[in-house]
């Protein structure tokens, strides 16, 4: 129990320092949104609504705090096309693992690549005319390793620390050497209060240095998010259960915009089959398609295989909603 103090009280501290040397990096256009997708169907079918939830391998991403009441072992992967119908390798891809550490809390990783499919090069000629100089694949990664334990029994604390590498273009693609690459790491630090009905949790996400692609001067922000909220089991009977959740998110790149709000509902039958709804409001936010409008989705469980759908507004400049499916396992 000393160790776990002594953990939470370095993991507060560390949140609070990171916090205000975050801050003081300024604000600005922030780039690298594979930090910013959501890697679940079933938190995304749920209006986003996930930070005091974090139940699973997807607890790195919404809140690792989570990871301290894991009791077994759990795989997660999505696979979503981002723009279906207008740019087919536009897609983003997540594969996760966590597993409980007995007597020590639990520990994750996971994998986040976002593609930005295949893109012609161009150039131009001492004569003025434009000619082909090939084609290239601009993509991120995003590895990272997360840790949660408790400080006492219904209190649990996490980190999730991430490298983020962006290759938007290779070298003979751009007119400065390096302006298509750059890499950066970021945190996540959350809380999680844990009670038999009802939890309450927050994350802090992306704490970390901007990313450079051309110089210091010059460097942009990573998605940095404040996530606080709360998820309770208002029903519980024999044929099934409802949990209720909502979050508020304050992203720390425009501090003139106002809150995110996300709030979502899920009906589970039997521990078979989900039904999910929900709601999030993010019209204040302009960059990586700002959203709005109801979500939903289900769920099939069986014998610790489930799979999740979900249905979410993608861009309020967009009149389709994207389909997402993720598939996981308890074991």
């Amino acid at each position: 129990m000393t160790k776990r103090v002594v953990f939470g009280s370095v993991v507060l501290l560390l949140a609070v320092s990171c916090l205000w040397a975050t801050l003081a990096l300024g604000v600005g256009e922030a780039i690298a949104p594979s930090v910013k997708f959501a890697p679940s169907a079933r938190g995304e079918a749920m209006g986003g609504a996930y930070v005091a939830i974090a139940d699973d391998a997807t607890a790195s991403w919404w809140n690792p705090a989570g990871l301290a009441f894991l009791t077994d072992r759990n795989i997660s992967a999505m696979h979503v096309k981002l723009l279906p119908g207008m740019a087919d390798d536009v897609y983003y891809e997540y594969l996760g693992y966590a597993q409980a550490a007995k007597g020590w809390g639990g520990l994750a990783a996971s994998f986040v690549y976002l593609t930005y499919g295949e893109i012609q090069g161009t150039g131009v000629s001492s004569s003025g005319d434009p000619y082909e100089t090939g084609t290239f694949t601009s993509y991120e990664i995003a590895p990272s390793l997360a840790y949660g334990t408790t400080l006492w029994k219904d209190f649990g604390v996490g980190v999730n620390l991430k490298a983020i590498h962006v290759n938007y273009a290779p070298d003979w693609a751009v007119t400065e050497a390096q302006a298509g690459k750059g890499t950066t790491f970021g945190a996540d630090i959350g809380i999680l209060y844990k009670r038999s009905r009802w939890s309450a949790g927050a994350c802090f996400q992306n704490i970390g240095p901007n990313l450079t692609l051309i110089d210091a001067d010059q460097s942009s922000p990573i998605y940095r998010n404040l996530k606080v909220g709360l998820a309770a089991n208002v029903w519980e009977g024999s044929v099934g259960r409802c949990i209720v959740a909502f979050d508020v998110n304050k992203p720390f790149v425009y501090f003139e915009d106002g809150p995110i709000l996300n709030g979502g509902a899920e009906f589970l039958f039997s521990e078979l089959l989900a039904l999910r709804l929900g709601f999030l409001t993010e019209r204040y936010y302009s960059d990586y398609f700002p959203a709005e409008g109801l979500t939903f989705g289900m769920g099939l469980q069986y014998k610790g295989f489930r799979f999740d759908f979900a249905n979410v507004p993608q861009s309020t400049a967009l009149e389709d909603k994207v389909s997402k499916f993720s598939l996981s396992a308890r074991f």
